[in-house]
């Protein structure tokens, strides 16, 4: 059994590559009107005490920009989120300057990698299209019917929903409706602002990745192993909203180490999972999609030429004994918190 898709949510707004991106051309203009309640404070005064106590035991565990510097170099790390918000604004003029200063910008991906994913899936639909039985084939009709209207809500047809690798399904039903406009299209983020603040200071942009990454490592899971990712879904789909206002006012208020706390352990209570296999699967997923992409940046980043130098990936890499912070920490790298 594999953890709930509110993890999964987590790991594409706050860490991964937005996957969602193949989805472009179906959607409208990207807005976020999002109104959920906040989760944290609807935790018990213990848990609520548990889960800052895990933060700060976290390395790094607060901050979404960070400065390392060893010799004269210096890098600038910058915690991004994949969708836009109006909060982005007094942020973005802050690093205006040093992105501007900067003799090279590394993001997850660039609009070249964005551009060569959508190419790739569509010359090769496996990507994204499940072989054999569709999904409406393989899950319950009382399952099948839940998913497809869940689906329906986000704006994606059924019939295009049956086809799709169920991974995929997953990471969209970990997104509300009220967020999938601008997450399934070129979203505004941090990110992609800060590329195009980039472009316009003719700072050069480089991808830390190679465009199908997260395809990858996804597809280290076994089909029956993401179709019980949907069913899982299908039993949690309704508190995505929720989730993703609790998330994103966190992500605000620069505490990324509590995002992931929290994700997990909203994983772990989910009604009627065995604790265990969800523990055990959140570890995969955080090894797959997030501690090993780090420890490659972190190889990257080591050997990258130029005395200064952005460094702007989803805020969920940046702390853990695993993050991209103490990974150049053991590099070499001092590390002081800035002003985000």
């Amino acid at each position: 059994m594999l953890a709930r898709p509110i993890a999964l949510a987590v790991l594409i707004a706050f860490g991964a590559f937005p996957v969602a991106a193949p989805l472009a051309a179906q959607t409208a203009p990207p807005t976020v009107t999002c109104q959920g309640r906040d989760v944290m404070a609807a935790l018990s005064a213990p848990d609520r005490e548990a889960l800052v106590a895990a933060e700060a035991a976290t390395p790094n565990g607060q901050g979404n920009h960070w400065r390392a510097t060893r010799g004269d170099q210096v890098i600038d790390l910058v915690g991004t989120f994949h969708l836009p918000d109006p909060r982005m604004e007094p942020v973005m003029q802050r690093l205006a300057p040093v992105i501007a200063s900067s003799d090279r910008v590394y993001l997850e991906a660039t609009r070249a990698e964005i551009a060569d994913l959508q190419k790739a899936v569509g010359e090769r639909p496996d990507m994204m299209i499940l072989q054999g039985k569709t999904l409406s084939e393989r899950l319950s009709e009382d399952d099948w019917a839940a998913l497809s209207g869940a689906l329906e809500a986000r704006g994606i047809p059924g019939f295009m929903a049956a086809k799709m690798q169920p991974w995929y399904i997953s990471v969209l039903l970990g997104i509300p409706p009220c967020a999938m406009a601008a997450m399934t299209s070129r979203p505004e983020g941090l990110d992609n602002r800060i590329e195009a603040a980039a472009d316009a200071d003719h700072v050069p942009t480089v991808a830390l990745e190679p465009y199908d990454t997260i395809f990858k490592a996804f597809a280290t899971f076994t089909t029956d192993e993401q179709i019980e990712m949907v069913r899982i879904a299908l039993l949690t789909e309704a508190e995505a909203e929720d989730v993703m206002t609790t998330m994103t006012n966190l992500y605000f208020a620069e505490r990324p180490a509590l995002i992931w706390s929290l994700g997990e352990k909203l994983a772990l209570d989910a009604p009627g999972v065995d604790k265990v296999l969800v523990s055990r699967d959140l570890d995969r997923l955080a090894e797959a999609l997030v501690d090993k992409r780090n420890a490659a940046w972190a190889a990257t980043l080591d050997k990258a030429q130029g005395k200064h130098l952005l460094v702007a990936v989803g805020a969920g890499h940046l702390p853990g004994p695993k993050g991209l912070l103490n990974l150049l920490a053991e590099r070499g790298f001092a590390l002081t918190r800035v002003e985000f």
